[in-house]
């Protein structure tokens, strides 16, 4: 489990929040919900940034002639590659807050693999023991053999059961250049709001869209977050999605893997419920297709609510196809969609986080229906332990197993202010395992409140 600790940055005074592998955070516009999810977000990313730098250190660095993994030097990698990992968060951090920041601020993250603290000046202290961490042991060891099966491969030899980066140079002699192999099987996706822009502002046209978005983000018209979720549209449409149907391209990669997906074909069930409408993108662009019209309907002439929400199905389809360990930050994915559409998207985003061991979420929201979806997920769990599952199939007459949420993995906040300022606290009864009714209540009693006051109003001038 991992812990945030925030001090004086952007809108938040003060927060300390534990990070669950399902995290939701409601709250008012401008209140920090945002700022949290970011931040989290950066530090997960720190795991990826490690494992670039070791990778690209290892295969830079001559000294790893002929070692083996029990003689290498910890001590030697830790101070190395801290300190180029600490250059390259930096830059990061600039890059994704940049003038956002307040003179004196303090960010604290710490989970199983890490301690990460950031002050002014992008002073940032990252405290990670090479020599005990099984994570970095299991990075190394991942490097080296991934390398040997690669350049093996590459060169056509056979390496011996050590990596040498002698034998490397002698066999690359021919050759031009070579790509790092993937160490990771994680991946990372934030999906920012105001997400129906893609459509709206963007050309359809596939080889102008990177070229659009490049301009945009050189003059500042789009965000860091916004350019990276744009450039994973990009490489989704072109590798998955160009040209086909959403069978087509479940029944593809069946045909590529030898193997059926049941969870992506009840994904892509869902998302043909959802949109009302079959999903293609082709030479004309992308389209919805609904046997209702003659003809396939332009994106950009859907619905509000459609182009919100598309990007975030097929994104999350996308990464169970692809079968990887994905952590994942969704904002407002209510956005313009009917209360009972929140009720499929939220039990979407449930089974896709359930569709893989290891998925991480994080949600925030305006809306308190995602908030008892929520709690109805949270409970149809709860029932079925608390029966032993005899109850399952009643249950799953009501939702659909594959989006019951345990609470063990749960958590939920509330990012407000009131007369004292900023304030974050757990909107989780401890009590009853479920997210507070008084949670749920507090926007409508605000409005009911107001009504009931009319009604006084009303009753007095009648009089």
């Amino acid at each position: 489990m991992a812990k945030i600790i925030i001090k004086n940055f952007r809108a938040i005074d003060y927060a300390e929040i534990e990070i669950k592998p399902f995290t939701v955070i409601i709250g008012e516009q401008a209140s920090g919900k945002s700022t949290i999810s970011k931040l989290v977000y950066f530090f997960k990313e720190i795991s990826l940034e490690l494992i670039k730098t070791l990778t690209n250190y290892m295969s830079h660095n001559s000294s790893f002639s002929n070692v083996k993994f029990e003689d290498f030097d910890f001590k030697l990698i830790q101070k190395e590659c801290l300190e180029l990992l600490k250059i390259d968060l930096k830059l990061k951090f600039n890059e994704y807050f940049n003038s956002t920041q307040k003179e004196h601020f303090h960010i604290t993250f710490i989970d199983s693999n890490y301690l990460v603290t950031i002050k002014p000046d992008n002073k940032i202290s990252i405290v990670i023991d090479f020599a005990e961490n099984p994570f970095v042991h299991n990075i190394i060891d991942k490097s080296l053999s991934k390398f040997k099966i690669y350049l093996e491969e590459l060169l056509g030899i056979d390496l011996g059961p050590n990596l040498s980066l002698e034998e490397l140079e002698k066999g690359l002699k021919n050759k031009k250049s070579f790509k790092i192999p993937r160490i990771s099987n994680s991946k990372f996706f934030f999906i920012p709001a105001s997400r129906s822009l893609i459509t709206t502002i963007l050309p359809a046209s596939q080889s102008k869209f990177i070229a659009e978005i490049d301009k945009r983000a050189e003059d500042n018209q789009i965000d860091y977050f916004v350019k990276t979720f744009l450039e994973d549209i990009d490489y989704f449409k072109r590798n998955y999605f160009f040209g086909k149907s959403l069978d087509e391209v479940i029944d593809e990669f069946e045909l590529k893997t030898s193997k059926e997906n049941p969870k992506a074909k009840q994904l892509r069930d869902k998302i043909k419920t959802i949109l009302k409408a079959d999903y293609q993108n082709g030479s004309s662009g992308e389209q919805l297709v609904d046997k209702r019209f003659l003809k396939p309907v332009s994106l950009d002439k859907a619905s509000s609510g459609q182009q919100e929400v598309v990007w975030i199905l097929l994104t999350l389809l996308s990464l169970v196809l692809e079968d990887n360990k994905s952590f994942v930050v969704i904002e407002e994915p209510e956005a313009h969609l009917y209360p009972k559409t929140q009720a499929q998207v939220v039990e979407y985003i449930a089974q896709f986080f359930n569709a893989k061991e290891g998925n991480e979420m994080i949600i925030t929201t305006h809306s308190p229906y995602i908030l008892t979806v929520l709690n109805n997920l949270l409970f149809a769990k709860q029932i079925s332990d608390k029966t032993h599952g005899v109850e399952n199939q009643a249950i799953a007459e009501s939702i659909d197993p594959q989006a019951w949420l345990d609470i063990d993995k749960f958590s939920a906040y509330y990012v407000g202010r009131n007369e004292q300022g900023q304030f974050i606290k757990s909107i989780i009864n401890p009590e009853t395992g479920l997210i507070s009714v008084n949670a749920l209540d507090d926007a409508s009693d605000d409005i009911m409140d107001t009504f009931d006051n009319l009604m006084d109003i009303y009753k007095s001038a009648a009089v």
